[in-house]
């Protein structure tokens, strides 16, 4: 099964963002993550990778892919 077969368009959140990464134009991701509800968001981008905390879980492609090809 590959990723296309469960992809879903999700449409741009509305409302505040909390700052919660160290470069402000991450927020709009997160907010974007929290509002379709993922499971996990995949960045190599490290001022997101480093939250210590976060929902949804961060991972960066390789430990997707790796979590992916076990499933």
């Amino acid at each position: 099964m590959g990723l296309l077969s469960i992809a879903e368009w999700a449409f741009d959140p509305v409302g505040t963002r909390v700052a919660e990464t160290r470069d402000p134009d991450d927020e709009y991701l997160l907010a974007l993550a929290r509002s379709a509800r993922v499971d996990v968001l995949v960045s190599g981008d490290r001022d997101l990778t480093d939250l210590l905390i976060s929902k949804p879980p961060i991972e960066t492609p390789t430990q997707f892919a790796s979590r992916w090809s076990e499933l």
